[in-house]
């Protein structure tokens, strides 16, 4: 979903204090199970995907802010936050006399666009402060697992994708201000916290596998572009952060108790991003 907060074509606003916020939360929860029971084959898949995407933005354009009053002190204050979480728990379980067979699978994806801009605005009061802020905070916890129990054969699989792809961004464009403070924040912090796990038992002959991939990227940036005026009596700050962390736990345990057991895990994990 998109959340956009706006002020544009005013030529002459006059306010002592503004706040511009848009603001966007989104959290998707779910499990997923299932239990197969036979007296000879079981076999099941359990499965989810989860996607959160959307653009937040908080845009102030081709305005003029004035004081209620020459000379009074104005605050100005921009801010668009957006907090994206998912939580997932996938589990598929097989129990069987002949064979079992179960597979898990969870996919769960976060793409989305933070801005926060002013674009040809203009402010000539020294008394002024402008603060401008971007926020992203992402957040992914998954748990993919299962057991395939038979007296002859059985096989396990857990596999898990984890995807954070967005944008962060803060900037002043085709602006002139002649104030006392600016300030361009802008801030991304992504976490993956990642559970793969597999047990595949039976008298026989036994496999299990679990895979786990996870992938965060984002780009972060905080600017004053394209010609922008800034004259400041005190300070201008421009600040971009990035905080990326990925924990990741893959099991696979395998029992045969006849010909033999297979077991194997893997997992990949990826960092990607520009500040």
């Amino acid at each position: 979903d998109d959340i956009h907060a706006q002020i544009k074509g005013q030529k002459q606003l006059f306010t002592d204090k503004l706040n511009l916020d848009a603001e966007n939360k989104t959290n998707l929860s779910n499990i997923v199970a299932g239990l197969q029971l036979s007296g000879d084959v079981a076999g099941g898949v359990s499965a989810a995907i989860n996607r959160i995407e959307g653009d937040t933005k908080a845009l102030i354009e081709q305005s003029t802010i004035l004081a209620q009053q020459n000379n009074s002190s104005t605050q100005v204050t921009s801010t668009a936050n957006d907090e994206g979480r998912v939580r997932s728990l996938v589990s598929m379980n097989g129990i069987a006399k002949s064979g079992a067979v179960a597979a898990s699978i969870a996919s769960n994806d976060i793409d989305k666009n933070t801005t926060n801009e002013t674009n040809q605005l203009t402010i000539n009061n020294k008394k002024t402060s402008l603060d401008l802020k971007a926020v992203n905070h992402s957040d992914i916890a998954g748990f993919v697992g299962g057991i395939a129990a038979a007296s002859d054969t059985a096989a396990n699989a857990a596999i898990t994708l984890n995807d954070i792809n967005n944008a962060t961004s803060s900037r002043i464009n085709e602006s002139e201000l002649n104030i006392q403070n600016v300030s361009v924040i802008a801030t991304d912090k992504n976490i993956i916290n990642s559970i793969s796990a597999g047990l595949g038992a039976s008298g026989k002959l036994a496999g299990t596998g679990s895979v786990a991939i996870n992938h965060a990227h984002s780009n972060t940036t905080a600017e004053i572009i394209n010609g922008s005026n800034i004259i400041a009596a005190n300070n201008v700050a421009v600040i971009a952060e990035s905080d990326k962390t990925i924990n990741n736990y893959i099991g696979a345990v395998s029992v045969g108790l006849g010909q033999g057991a297979l077991g194997a895990s893997m997992g990949w994990n990826k960092i990607t991003g520009k500040t």
